[in-house]
């Protein structure tokens, strides 16, 4: 990266995947301090990585041939086969759990490669550790993983890093400042502005702990939502939405079905809080994920049974769950993308009888409209199943995020969490998003800094752009093609019969095939070209000029036509 030809002092930040064209997917940033002795003049660097994630496509990259795609972190990891790097990383810090953030580790460890010590909340080190569990892969005897919780300040090398509460979809999310003797920069991770949690830990967002750094250098703002107007939904702002849905006279003796991602376990915490409030029993439904979240929960400190006593919390098919009456509790479910496993899905589309879903039921969804996001499907399916036997299932209704915003469930912040609360209590001097839905949005969020009067740079720093971070300023000193690593792997049966990923069988470095920049059409030309070449290598000279001229027009044509 840039900081090994730049030796001024300051710190350098490449995102090295989460900065995509048209995904917000494989977040990874590598971060090096640069500082210099005054008295001796030597050189001191420090690089640490923030998160290690995976692509959530692999089917978009390289023509799908690779069901695991994470960055290639060559320049800073010992990687079997390629050059030592010249600025290892001496720790990674995990913002949380998600797989877009933490996946690419047990990539790395299946290639037997040595990793720096691993910092993490204690329930982002316990769902690592539950991870590797899960997996089969044996944890390297000599891999640290070590705890930092909010407050924390860790020293690395010539690097300060502290860490703050972040406000995500799960619990145990950090942002981290980091510091030398010249400058400073702020991660902030997935988080949104609410400074509320259902699980009555504190640690929602700390504007306090913001204002407290104000006039930090530069800063990386988790853009995924800034687009989207209006505050993301507080959780104890939903937590009241949902209990008045569920007290509402006229939900009275029906079954009520609330959908979410299986992900969002302080939403699922909100749901729970809301329902006790409202007296009602909890059936969590939603497949093994969403099960498994609710289980992590009470084994990292977060026990709701034991919080909300006087009712019961029971998952399906377990004699509690059989024993209660499905007007006398909240279903908890997934579904609202469609999501195969899903048992709600399951049943909308009839492929599975066991989920109880009555002619009468009142299903509460998050979804924001097709509008907003494409990814929803939870009310065409519903549509479809209520078609198919309109006689008994047209007193169906879904309530959504559309009619009650409360309700909305994104963890990230929005444009007024940003515009409102964020951005005005840190005052960075240089603010840049990350973790976006396309580069279009990026830009977009960008030009809103600079209308707002907030510093920025003059584009969006894709991945492999580095950016300097000085005492005069901030800019991009280098462009550079990221690489990425693509495994394969070898599948095996679950028990419901599906097809799901085993053992890393085989892994090589690749280019970026477009993945940063959106040349997705030219890349796909040069390799047609370059495949025509290696066809074509033997015969007449002049008849392969001929032929080759005549395929590049094609492919030109075919770029042209798809507006690239």
């Amino acid at each position: 990266m840039a900081s090994t030809k730049n030796s001024e002092p300051g710190l350098y930040w490449t995102p090295k995947g989460g900065n995509n064209h048209e995904a917000m997917f494989a977040s990874c940033h590598n971060y090096t301090s640069v500082t210099k002795d005054k008295e001796t003049g030597k050189v001191s660097k420090t690089t640490i990585l923030i998160d290690m994630g995976q692509n959530e496509d692999p089917k978009d990259f390289a023509d799908g041939v690779y069901q695991k795609v994470v960055p290639a972190l060559t320049d800073c990891l010992a990687i079997p086969g390629q050059p030592e790097p010249e600025e290892p990383a001496a720790a990674i810090f995990l913002t949380h759990s998600h797989s877009d953030h933490i996946d690419a580790i047990f990539e790395y460890v299946q290639m037997g490669v040595e990793l720096p010590p691993i910092y993490g909340t204690e329930y982002t080190i316990n769902a690592l550790r539950a991870e590797f569990i899960k997996r089969q892969i044996p944890v390297p005897e000599g891999l640290e993983m070590k705890t930092v919780e909010a407050g924390d300040t860790i020293e690395i090398g010539n690097m300060k890093v502290e860490a703050l509460a972040a406000s995500h979809s799960i619990p145990g999310c950090l942002s981290f400042k980091l510091s030398n003797e010249e400058v400073s920069a702020f991660h902030s991770g997935d988080t949104k502005s609410d400074q509320t949690s259902s699980l009555g830990d504190g640690r929602g967002v700390s504007l306090d702990a913001y204002r407290a750094m104000e006039g930090v250098d530069f800063a990386v703002w988790d853009g995924a939502m800034a687009n989207r107007s209006g505050h993301s939904t507080s959780e104890a702002g939903a937590k009241e939405e949902y209990k008045k849905i569920f007290e509402d006279k006229a939900n009275e003796g029906k079954q009520i079905i609330v959908a979410m991602p299986a992900a969002h376990s302080q939403r699922l915490a909100s749901v729970i809080a809301a329902a006790a409030e409202a007296g009602k029993h909890v059936i969590i439904n939603g497949g093994a994920t969403m099960e498994i979240n609710y289980v992590a929960l009470g084994d990292n400190g977060y026990d709701l049974q034991e919080k909300y006593p006087d009712i019961t919390i029971a998952t399906a098919g377990s004699d509690e769950a059989q024993k209660i009456k499905p007007e006398d509790c909240i279903t908890i479910t997934t579904g609202i993308y469609g999501e195969k496993n899903s048992p709600f899905v399951k049943k909308l589309q009839g492929l599975d009888d066991s989920f109880v879903l009555r002619d009468d039921a009142v299903i509460v969804s998050p979804a924001v409209g097709k509008a907003v996001s494409e990814r929803e499907k939870i009310e065409d399916l519903l549509d479809g199943y209520i078609e198919k036997d309109p006689d008994h299932r047209s007193g169906m209704k879904i309530i959504t995020a559309e009619t009650v915003k409360g309700i909305g469930s994104s963890g990230h912040a929005q444009h007024d969490d940003f515009f409102q609360d964020l951005l005005p209590a840190l005052k960075a001097k240089v603010n840049v998003p990350t973790h976006v839905g396309s580069a279009k949005k990026a830009e977009r969020f960008m030009q809103e800094l600079r209308d707002a009067g907030y510093g920025t740079l003059s584009e969006y720093p894709r991945n492999g752009y580095t950016v300097q971070v000085t005492k005069q300023g901030c800019q991009i000193v280098a462009k550079e093609e990221v690489k990425w690593i693509g495994a394969k792997y070898s599948k095996k049966k679950d028990k419901d019969g599906n097809d799901v990923l085993d053992k890393q069988l085989s892994w090589s470095v690749e280019d970026d095939h477009g993945f940063s920049t959106g040349d997705f059409r030219q890349d796909n030309a040069r390799k047609k070209i370059k495949e025509w070449q290696q066809k074509n290598s033997q015969g007449n000279n002049q008849d392969k000029g001929n032929n080759q001229n005549n395929v590049n027009s094609s492919i030109i044509k075919d770029i042209k036509r798809d507006g690239r």
